[in-house]
């Protein structure tokens, strides 16, 4: 019986407006927010990764739809001489529900 070896690469989106700015936004529940951009320095983390990554050889590339995931895939494939990939938007952050957005309760603003 031949045994096949799968590897799994997870890479998490680079930094967000939400990452830089942790202060403006910790009473929020951000959870799976799809449209939050990368800053500058996060455009820049995409682009080194894929530079890191060059030369590597995977089967396939994946991201979930969120901007700043996307962002940082495109950046980082172009980087690797590869534009191709996946959306699945299964692969987004966890879901707040009706909290998404909203001010959390209990904190002080």
């Amino acid at each position: 019986m031949v045994q096949t070896k799968i590897e799994f690469w997870f890479v998490r989106h680079a930094e967000s407006v939400v990452n830089a700015n942790p202060e403006k936004y910790k009473h929020i529940y951000i959870g799976c927010a799809k449209s939050v951009p990368l800053t500058p320095n996060g455009e820049l983390q995409s682009t080194n990764l894929g530079e890191f990554l060059r030369g590597e050889e995977f089967t396939g590339y994946y991201s979930s739809d969120a901007t700043r995931a996307e962002s940082t895939a495109i950046k980082c494939l172009q980087e690797m001489g590869n534009i191709d990939y996946i959306v699945q938007h299964e692969l987004r952050e966890l879901d707040q529900g009706s909290l998404e957005g909203k001010p959390k309760t209990g904190e002080k603003p």
